[in-house]
């Protein structure tokens, strides 16, 4: 048992991005990949996006 789960949970890694860190490839890489989310309609606003931040890590986004 995995505290109290009958199987083994795997959650996948969060990989965060240091743009200083990029090169100029990978950078295009990753602009691609936003703009192909974009257009697919994938993306949130950035109001909706924040109230679920703040939500989820109960934190006061008026400060």
């Amino acid at each position: 048992m995995q505290r109290g789960i009958p199987f083994d949970v795997k959650l996948p890694s969060v990989r965060l991005l240091e743009v200083l860190t990029l090169s100029e490839s990978e950078m295009n890489l990753e602009l691609e990949k936003g703009y192909t989310y974009y257009i697919q309609d994938k993306t949130k606003l950035a109001g909706d996006a924040l109230f679920l931040y703040s939500r989820f890590f109960n934190y006061d986004s008026t400060l």
